[in-house]
């Protein structure tokens, strides 16, 4: 792995300045020595922090397990499983994303799935592609409590029985941290094996530990090379003192010096390959720096970026195959803009087992320079509390829902306080055009600013297609950087950022009133209820926090509520 054009940062007179507060403050030494006290004084703080630095040795703890994995796939292999399916959310599925679409998997018996949505759509279009006889469902949550991951395995567990009867259990795994309701329950319902989580690492930074190395061996990937890649650079970053030769402090500086000056939208350039490991950075950077009132803005799959469209406030992070030459074009004509750009080139995919313990320790670094605390997330459990009330009062299955602002064709409409204001005052019909809507809502943004476009609908690939015209669209309209998320994932990625970081954030919300129902065995609703119950509840929590939001809700159709956005957009 190798940095091109670390000219272009190092000559940096901020990232110059970064490199020597660095030293002053001996990060490096406390780093290694893992001091809390690096980056908050506060005891409440530190407690936090003291339980969240395991990571920094999950390159070497997690070597010790390699050839109990190695027996344990050989079983599964010999008894015919042909998909592992991963159950989780946020850290637990993220990383497994990569490994499942960056690293190759030649030959191999295990096929990896991952299901991070709660569309009823999402789950039946997995569900069709298993032959449940031969699956092995890996029920992956560090909490134990995450609804999400519980309720994949509700329905799962109750499903497979249909096809294995008592046989069930055999056919699943759990990933969780020692004495959680996880572990217990699935002792309770005797699951083949439980692995342990590692409960000082926190989950964004858990891709070196269970939670990521299991499902890559049951997947057939050399689990030894990607620690071995991992320890490598691991001893490159404790070991040199240099900020300007160190790969972490490095790359720290960049991100955190450039934010502090009003960089603070960090754009990925990714070869195709390697696409998933943007979903990883993004949860890592927005989760661990959106706090505070302040963060970086992760911008990810912007596959329509143009160097002259490049607004002041952006910083580029590229990670490319050697032989991508499309994107090594695109870098040197952003450098060549004058835009912050970093950039690593890879020979080998095991080489971004690397990149996970490099993007770590960098997030690590960028927190002390903005003076956060990269280690926890406030204000991810608002949403989360507000879904969880709104489906306590749930009545067979169906949500209260408050009275729309007004409609707009199909469109329920719902808005912050100065939104509904600027739309009063202009004293139209109770059903506006939603192109007018949504330029009204797009003509608040202002230098600076960012864009996020939240879609509770099923994330297939005509939906995101159509998302991503959209999201390209306002990108080139409004000259400013736009996102593009899922729900409810982003609730435990983005999610912190957007109510935690700074207030430059500007959001459009899709949702459905009545997707397809599916009921989950146990519960009183089912995942139509649930999805609604997440969009209505990150929407609260949003205006509660001073959001500028509009929300559209539609009927059933997930691609028919996207059209007419993107329809509408356009006029």
């Amino acid at each position: 792995m190798n940095t091109l054009e670390e000219k272009v940062i190092t000559q940096d007179p901020i990232i110059e300045a970064a490199f020597e507060e660095l030293k002053k403050s001996d990060f490096l030494p406390l780093f290694r020595s893992q001091k809390a006290s690096l980056w908050k004084k506060e005891p409440a703080a530190q407690a936090i922090i003291n339980k969240s630095l395991g990571w920094i040795d999950a390159p070497e703890t997690s070597a010790l397990s390699v050839g109990a994995l190695k027996s344990f796939v050989s079983e599964l292999e010999k008894e015919g499983i042909e998909s592992a399916v991963v159950l989780g959310m946020g850290g637990s599925s993220l990383c497994c994303e990569v490994f499942k679409e960056c690293f190759p998997h030649p030959n191999h018996k295990i096929r990896l799935e991952v299901l991070d949505s709660t569309s009823p759509e999402a789950v039946l279009a997995l569900q069709k592609k298993l032959n449940l006889k031969k699956t092995l469902f890996i029920v992956s949550s560090k909490s134990g409590s995450t609804m999400e991951p519980n309720c994949f395995m509700d329905y799962f567990f109750s499903e497979t029985q249909k096809v294995l009867g008592n046989k069930t259990p055999n056919h699943f795994i759990a990933i969780t941290d020692p004495n959680t309701s996880l572990e217990k329950k699935a002792s309770q319902m005797r699951f083949r094996k439980i692995w342990p989580g590692n409960p000082n690492v926190g989950g964004r930074y858990s891709a070196l530990t269970n939670f990521g190395i299991v499902p890559a061996a049951i997947s057939g990937l050399d689990t030894e090379q990607i620690l071995n890649s991992a320890r490598k650079i691991r001893t490159d970053i404790l070991s040199q003192a240099n900020p300007a030769q160190n790969p972490a402090l490095t790359l720290g500086a960049f991100l955190g010096a450039n934010a502090r000056k009003g960089k603070d939208k960090l754009t990925l350039i990714l070869s195709p390959q390697f696409k998933a490991f943007g979903l990883w950075i993004e949860q890592l950077i927005a989760e661990s720096t959106g706090k505070e009132g302040r963060g970086i803005v992760p911008i990810i799959a912007e596959d329509s970026l143009s160097p002259k469209d490049i607004s002041p406030d952006r910083i580029f992070a590229a990670i490319i195959d050697h032989q991508d030459t499309e994107s090594i074009e695109l870098i040197k004509k952003i450098q060549e803009s004058g835009a912050p750009c970093i950039s690593y080139r890879t020979e080998n995919p095991y080489e971004l087992s690397a990149q996970f313990f490099l993007w770590e320790a960098a997030t690590a670094t960028a927190g002390f320079l903005l003076g956060i605390n990269p280690f926890d997330q406030p204000n991810v459990q608002a949403a989360k509390d507000l879904t969880v009330d709104i489906l306590s009062k749930a009545k067979k299955g169906k949500i209260a829902e408050e009275k729309p602002f007004l409609r707009s064709g199909e469109a329920q409409v719902f808005c912050d306080e100065t939104l509904k204001e600027t739309i009063l005052s202009d004293n139209k019909k109770p059903n506006w055009p939603l192109g007018e809507l949504l330029k009204k809502h797009f003509a608040r943004l202002k230098i600076g600013d960012y864009a996020v476009i939240l879609a509770y609908v099923h994330p297939e690939a005509k939906i995101q297609k159509e998302l991503e015209f959209l999201r390209a669209f306002l990108a080139k309209t409004y000259r400013i950087p736009v996102a593009l998320e899922f729900g409810p994932r982003y609730l435990h990625s983005t999610g912190q950022l957007h109510k935690g970081g700074g207030a430059n954030g500007l959001f459009l919300e899709i949702a459905l009133t009545h997707a397809k129902k599916l009921p989950i065995s146990g519960r009183d609703w089912g995942f139509e209820t649930l999805i609604r119950a997440q969009a209505l509840g990150d929407y609260s929590a949003l205006k509660s926090a001073g959001r500028r939001i509009l929300r559209l809700d539609f009927p059933s159709d997930d691609l028919s509520a996207v059209k007419s956005v993107v329809q509408a957009s356009k006029k």
